[in-house]
């Protein structure tokens, strides 16, 4: 996440005050991080194909691996 972003995402549930420090709310400061700290997916498509030659049956257990694993972390 760019710093831009963060400050956008600070505008949006934060508040400043007269001397431009950023405040939050006990129940927005933990909105905040959760949302600063969220991450983007990264499959592992790409890099099963960067091991080399794999095996079909390895191939589609990593992707199940994937799905799985997508699933029980949204």
């Amino acid at each position: 996440m760019t710093d831009e972003q963060v400050f956008e995402l600070a505008e949006k549930i934060g508040f400043q005050d007269d001397f431009g420090r950023w405040n939050f709310t006990s129940e927005k400061l933990l909105d905040f991080v959760f949302m600063v700290h969220k991450r983007e997916w990264v499959g592992l498509d790409g890099e099963i194909h960067g091991l080399g030659l794999v095996t079909e049956e390895f191939y589609n257990g990593m992707l199940f691996a994937e799905d799985y694993l997508r699933e029980k972390n949204t």
